[in-house]
């Protein structure tokens, strides 16, 4: 049999402390946003730069969640997500009604059928006065 000292066994109390912390602390770092750790791995990594946008839009950074749904379109132009996202964040979040008008437009181009982004799209087209526009885009919506 092994004896253990007391030097060695506080060693390996603090190896398995070492280990249960980064086995809790790596998830909630990853459920509290803090997806740059992918990022700087993979800069690439397009699922990790949509839930660094969807932290910071929780967090009111409305700005930082653009420079990473801006980069999403760089990996993938052809996606929907990051266009619908930006006319949410321009529109409803900071009022700019011209950009938010043009990304809702693109992500239309991508899934021309969305009724969330229609439904986005009559809303913007409502607050900047064009009604007309924007009940065709209600009833498509629906």
């Amino acid at each position: 049999m092994y004896d253990i000292t007391e030097k060695g066994q506080r060693q390996y109390r603090r190896v398995v402390g070492l280990i249960w912390g980064l086995y809790i602390l790596i998830p909630l770092l990853f459920l509290m946003g803090c997806s740059a750790i992918p990022i700087e791995l993979n800069p690439q990594d397009f699922e990790a730069y949509n839930n660094r946008a969807k932290s910071k839009s929780m967090t009111n950074d409305y700005y930082g969640a653009i420079d990473d749904l801006k980069m999403m379109i760089e990996i993938n132009e052809n996606s929907f997500y990051p266009y619908f996202a930006l006319g949410i964040m321009y529109g409803q979040y900071l009022k700019k009604y011209s950009k938010a008008i043009f990304y809702t437009k693109k992500a239309l181009e991508i899934r021309p059928n969305s009724s969330k982004a229609l439904q986005n799209l009559g809303y913007l087209q409502q607050v900047k006065g064009n009604v007309s526009a924007a009940c065709e885009n209600y009833k498509k919506a629906y």
